[in-house]
């Protein structure tokens, strides 16, 4: 019989805060009879709470309503309000938690108190479920006075990487505030960058005292947050002769049906990978860069030039075998799950424990923030108690934030710790796409899409070393490998829009920077520039490539130069960091070239930048200070028109944080 644990209930007194618990046995109506549960879901966790039947709830209709929205892209944003909402019920608070998708602007004018958990994604965009709400809040028409009801604050996330840091955040900040909204308390931020956990945890804190001393008749109602951790997931188990696991069909079509959305941009389907091939020179485990070909001919995926491919990944099987063993769980093992809240599942219903760890769950993703106090719930090993709350506690956060351990990694330091598979899933994160900008043109290879992939190796302490989970399985389709190669040959993929697009005249000028695998949307514009070429409508075409060696790392070498020999390039700027006295980047190259880059601006050059955020700001303060010298402007003229042409999408960028 598996365990439901529901959220705590806290009933409110004046001037008195009494915590109510109460644990309920059962299992989901859809269970199938005879059972057997693997071995850790036997164990009551010592994180539960006693059970007090004698104590009287505040009825929902009298309790503060709260709402909490949010935009996620990869799921952090989604988690954390989510957090909020189980948190603020037992903070004595009627709460839930809603999808920015589907919340219609109009609804604030019914609403008291909104809570605001967004992302930016990339340079200054919002999250796809955002969308609608962006384009609400930058609308100059609105009524600037009509939420003059509304409580609000917002935890904005981002990544310090990008000089647009957490700007869809500080927008609807300011903006709500401008409608006359009040403010709960300062807007917060969190940087995934650095100790977005730690700065969620913070802000958090001083959002429901804020909250208690608003709302409450005396601030000290409500408890304070705690390490326990409330299972909001029914998992049942088949038996190994069911006819549930006979018939279950998993793998890559479980991934695709799961994920496909046909209503909607991101429909999926399931490519087999028809040509790869390795792009360095000399190539090693942590210095690989794969060209892979994508057959589209027999699904509907369609794709415009320099759109972006989201690939789902697949964990190392390796790996996600440790892992089954350290929960106590067989790879076989066929359950069903069904969310008692409004929480998304993380995996389908019904799913085998193999296809969970493989390709739903992030399984190298890191732990932080609140795991190591509520791990320490989980554990009767005193040692690996007071470890846990040491990295729970102010002085040990930059301790555990060193370590760096992935899931499994920190399960296997604390074996002890006796998570049930049931909590686990819950407690780590979706296995979201890897984005990829295509690498080919959709008019000259519509049913081909081409993948430029650099293999992400990052190390650990002690030794460890880390590879990019999609990035690994991607390049291992080159491998000398037959097993490797063999396991990346079909993958499920989704095309996602991209602001890169030329512009309709074909004889405007072109600037393009792309170093290292940022070259990959420029392969699929020198394609399309042959075919306006042979059209005669070609203008001004210039790249500028950069890497650390020629001779190991120059990617598309051979392609590129046959490019600018045809004149399908007209300037090919090389730089070649680590091969002279002087380490020289693409933006020195467009500093000695400040004269020939203005006389293309003024012409009206469409530049295109892409590669990792460091390069991106520097490519933008090299643009600002040209226009200064050769444009007669100031630097805050030259800002300003940079700017300018920015809004205007003829400055356009994708970056990626190194």
């Amino acid at each position: 019989m598996a365990f439901a644990v529901l959220d705590v209930i806290l009933a409110l007194g004046v001037g008195i805060a009494l915590v109510v618990a109460f644990k309920l046995f059962g299992t989901s109506s859809a269970a199938p009879s005879a059972v057997q549960k693997p071995k850790s879901i036997a164990v009551t966790s010592s994180n539960s709470n006693s059970t007090s039947s004698s104590a009287a709830a505040v009825s929902k209709a009298d309790k503060q309503a709260i709402t909490i929205v949010f935009g996620s892209q990869s799921g952090t944003a989604e988690n954390f309000a989510h957090d909020l909402a189980e948190e603020g019920r037992t903070q004595g608070f009627n709460a839930r938690c809603l999808d920015l998708e589907e919340f219609e602007p109009t609804q604030l004018t019914n609403e008291s108190v909104v809570i605001f958990v967004v992302a930016t994604f990339g340079e200054g965009e919002p999250t796809d479920n955002a969308a609608g709400f962006w384009e609400y809040i930058n609308d100059k028409e609105r009524d600037p006075s009509d939420m003059s009801h509304l409580t609000f604050a917002v935890f904005a996330l981002g990544n310090r990487q990008y000089r647009h840091f957490c700007a869809v955040g500080k927008k609807i900040d300011t903006e709500m505030s401008a409608m006359g909204g009040e403010r709960l308390l300062p807007l917060g931020l969190g940087d995934d960058d650095g100790t977005l956990e730690e700065d969620f945890e913070s802000w958090r804190a001083a959002l429901w005292a804020a909250a208690r001393v608003k709302y409450m008749a005396s601030s000290a109602q409500g408890a304070t947050a705690t390490a326990a951790f409330t299972s909001t997931l029914d998992v049942t188990y088949f038996p190994a002769d069911s006819a549930q696991l006979k018939s279950y069909v998993g793998g890559l079509a479980k991934v695709q049906k799961f994920f496909h959305e046909p209503a909607k941009e991101h429909a999926t389907a399931i490519v087999t990978v028809t040509a790869s091939r390795e792009l360095r020179a000399v190539a090693g485990a942590a210095e690989s860069t794969v060209h892979l070909e994508l057959d589209l001919e027999p699904t509907k995926l369609t794709y415009r030039t320099a759109d972006n491919a989201g690939v789902h990944p697949r964990n190392d099987f390796k790996m996600a075998g440790r892992l089954a063993k350290r929960l106590g769980v067989d790879m076989t093992t066929l359950f069903a799950v069904r969310s008692k809240s409004s929480r998304k599942l993380h995996v389908p219903s019904p799913c085998t424990v193999e296809d969970a760890l493989l390709y739903f769950i992030d399984i190298n993703s890191c732990p932080r923030g609140k795991f190591p106090a509520i791990f320490a719930t989980y554990t009767t090993d005193a040692k690996e108690k007071a470890r846990l709350e040491h990295f729970a506690s102010e002085a040990g956060k930059d301790d555990f934030h060193k370590e760096r351990y992935n899931w499994l990694e920190f399960l296997e330091a604390f074996p002890g710790v006796d998570v049930p598979f049931a909590h686990f899933l819950e407690m780590c994160p979706r296995l979201q796409p890897r984005y990829y900008t295509i690498a080919s043109s959709a008019k000259v290879q519509p049913k081909t899409m081409a993948l430029t992939v650099s293999r992400l190796v990052k190390d650990k302490p002690h030794g460890r070393e880390h590879h990019g989970v999609c990035s690994a399985l991607l390049c291992d389709s080159a491998s000398d490998n037959s097993v490797a190669r063999a396991a990346a040959q079909q993958l499920v993929v989704y095309v996602r829009q991209s602001s890169f697009r030329l512009p309709v005249r074909g004889g405007t000028p072109i600037i393009m920077v792309g170093p290292g695998t940022g070259i990959a949307p420029f392969r699929g514009f020198i394609q399309e520039f042959a075919t306006r070429k042979e059209e005669h409508r070609f203008g001004d075409t210039v790249l500028y490539f950069g890497c650390r060696h020629e001779a190991k790392d120059y990617i598309y070498r051979e392609e590129l130069e046959a490019a600018k020999a045809a004149g399908v390039l007209t300037e090919l700027n090389l730089a070649f960091s680590r091969d002279g006295a002087e380490k020289v980047y693409v933006q020195d190259l467009i500093k000695r070239n400040a004269k020939r880059t203005w006389e293309l601006i003024a012409a009206g050059a469409y530049i295109y930048v892409c590669g990792a955020t460091g390069m991106g700001r520097d490519v933008y303060d090299t643009m600002v200070n040209i226009c200064v010298e050769h444009g007669n402007m100031t630097p805050a003229a030259g800002a300003t028109f940079v700017d300018k042409l920015q809004r205007t999408n003829r400055y356009v960028q994708e970056l990626w944080s190194a």
